[in-house]
């Protein structure tokens, strides 16, 4: 997702002038990751939107492809200081660390076990990933798309009655949709040991 950021908003806001709006970046949620595009526009109805992303998907696979060593290693490197960076707020750090005791896994060293495992990273094995997981047609590709339309819009019932697009799945409750759905299975990690408060003779 950080890898897609700035082309994706340089194609959606700065060539093409599409939204006001335009973000690209990656989420976990409950042991899942995603990637995650978003365009908000005053001009473009939702569909049209729709179409300039998932262009921007299939054309981003030459992207990668032009790609050189160099180009991949710097952009790692940058995305490895950046994990490395120590926090420079008491406050982020305590946070990073309650959202590990809040998911169970514990792994306090996330950020310097991440930065080794970018540092193995090749760009062929991104371009592979990116073909299975994201472009059209990729195995383990899950696309949920979320399009909002306004009111104001002359054609708002038009749009909103569409039929869907074939080989798309329409989710007329989302709540229910993901409650019926198999729940992946979250890794749990090792929690500290308590300390023996007695044994040790209270705090220092």
């Amino acid at each position: 997702g950080t890898l897609m950021e700035q082309p994706f908003y340089s194609s959606l806001r700065t060539q093409q002038q599409l939204g006001y709006i335009v973000f690209a970046g990656n989420k976990a949620e409950e042991g899942t990751r995603a990637v995650v595009l978003t365009v908000q526009s005053s001009i473009a109805n939702a569909d049209y939107l729709a179409e300039r992303m998932f262009e921007f998907i299939e054309g981003f696979d030459t992207t990668l492809q032009a790609m050189s060593d160099e180009q991949f290693s710097s952009y790692v490197q940058g995305v490895v200081d950046q994990k490395l960076e120590k926090d420079k707020k008491l406050s982020s750090e305590t946070l990073r660390h309650w959202g590990e005791i809040v998911e169970g896994e514990y792994k306090y060293d996330r950020d310097e076990r991440e930065a080794a495992a970018l540092k193995q990273l090749t760009r062929d094995k991104v371009i592979q990933t990116y073909r299975s997981v994201i472009k059209t047609g990729g195995e383990f590709r899950r696309p949920l798309t979320s399009l909002l339309y306004s009111q104001t819009d002359p054609k708002f019932k038009e749009r909103i009655t569409a039929p869907i697009k074939e080989g798309s799945v329409l989710i007329p409750d989302g709540r229910e949709f993901v409650m019926s759905q198999p729940k992946v299975p979250r890794v749990k990690g090792n929690p500290p040991i308590p300390l023996d408060i007695e044994r040790i003779g209270g705090l220092v």
